[in-house]
Formats: C-alpha cells, sequence, structure tokens
C-alpha cells in the first residue's frame, strides 16, 4: 500500500485550507468537520519505517522524473533546432538561388561586355592601321612639295 492510497480523496482541498489558516487567511478549519478529522487520523498513524519507505520511492521516482524531464528537454530541444534549421535551410536555399540568378546575370553582362571589348579593340587596331595608311600616303606628297623660300 503505498502512500498515494493512504492519502484521502479530498487531501489537495484540505492542504490548501490548513495553508489558508497557517498564513491568517482562513479561520473555518480551526474546528474540521468530523469526516475530515477521520480522513486526517489515518495518517497520522502511519509508522515511521513505512514513511520512510514511502520518502526512499518518492526520491527514487523524483530521480526518474528528472531524468525522464532532461530527456524530454533534449527531445524538444533536437525538434526545435531541426524547425530552426529547416528555416534557415530553406532560407539558405532561397539565398543560394538567388545569388546563382545573380551570378548568372553577371556572367551573361561579363561575356557581353568582353564581345564588346574585343570588338572595340578590332576597331582601335583597324583604326591604328588606317592612320598608318594615311601617314604613309600623306608622307610622300608632303616631301615632293618644295620648302617654302626664306
Amino acid at each position: 500500500m503505498g502512500i498515494a492510497d493512504r492519502v484521502p480523496a479530498n487531501f489537495d482541498r484540505q492542504l490548501q485550507s490548513y495553508t489558508k489558516v497557517l498564513a491568517g487567511m482562513d479561520d473555518r478549519l480551526a474546528d474540521p468537520a468530523p469526516q475530515e478529522r477521520e480522513a486526517v487520523i489515518p495518517v497520522q498513524r502511519v509508522s515511521e519505517a513505512s514513511l520512510q519507505t514511502d520518502l526512499l520511492l518518492a526520491r527514487e521516482e523524483i530521480k526518474d522524473l528528472k531524468v525522464e524531464r532532461d530527456r524530454l528537454r533534449e527531445r524538444v530541444s533536437l525538434v526545435l533546432g531541426a524547425e530552426i534549421d529547416d528555416v534557415q535551410c530553406g532560407e539558405l536555399l532561397r539565398r543560394i538561388r538567388e545569388l546563382e540568378s545573380h551570378n548568372a546575370l553577371l556572367a551573361a553582362e561579363l561575356a557581353e561586355q568582353a564581345e564588346r571589348a574585343d570588338r572595340l579593340e578590332r576597331r582601335s587596331v583597324e583604326l591604328e592601321d588606317e592612320v598608318t595608311a594615311v601617314r604613309r600616303a600623306l608622307t610622300r606628297p608632303i616631301r615632293a612639295v618644295p620648302p617654302p623660300a626664306r
């Protein structure tokens, strides 16, 4: 027979009432009702050995509950961590897609600018060739002109 079997059904209500009496908040329990007196008496007849046994069992149960609490906290932490990771993962995937599309735009712009630079380089070479050809063409007629008299 455990301690829970020896505790009267209305124990919580009695405990609250006694706490109020001790705190000076309620004086109606100065003389408890007869059924309450009978419910309290068996609790007072419990032996010291039984109380020690119940105390040891309660301590073991508390230890087990603490282990279970820690295990549940760890599980909740893992679940919440996974949810946070999922949120961050989704955000990271969105950011990666955004960066990849931006990278593709930059790559296309780079290719376009490289092509433009090649066209300008070819045009520059063509213009330098034309300037060189015009200089050569003008050098002969300029030499053919007699120098002015002084």
